[in-house]
């Protein structure tokens, strides 16, 4: 049983993760939560590494913020519909500015639900 709430994004609104000391791309953020996110890429991810992050978030049209991380692969799977694989990263230690998105996209979605009639 997960112990936090997700956050889960259409592909459209999905986060990017970058390597953050060569700006390469991981992948596509899946889902979030307080502890770590689900990540959706092109090749595997090497379970156990720690990976220095940062999670491009989108501000405005053509406009991002990053929100820095570390965070360990949990583990990596091929999917069977795509051919892509997706990987469970969790936070390798504490950072306020990751709890701070999380807790916004979750105030941005329990605001959402609520105005739908």
């Amino acid at each position: 049983m997960r112990q936090h709430t997700r956050v889960t994004f259409r592909p459209a609104n999905r986060m990017q993760v970058l390597l953050r000391n060569t700006e390469d791309s991981l992948g596509l953020i899946a889902d979030i939560s307080a502890g770590g996110f689900r990540l959706m890429s092109e090749l595997p991810i090497l379970v156990g590494q720690v990976y220095a992050v940062s999670i491009e978030v989108p501000i405005s049209a053509a406009r991002f913020r990053l929100v820095e991380a570390s965070v360990i692969c949990q583990w990596s799977r091929k999917t069977g519909r795509s051919g892509r694989f997706e990987q469970g990263f969790a936070l390798s230690e504490p950072a306020q500015a990751y709890t701070d998105l999380v807790d916004s996209l979750k105030a941005t979605l329990v605001l959402s639900r609520s105005q739908k009639v």
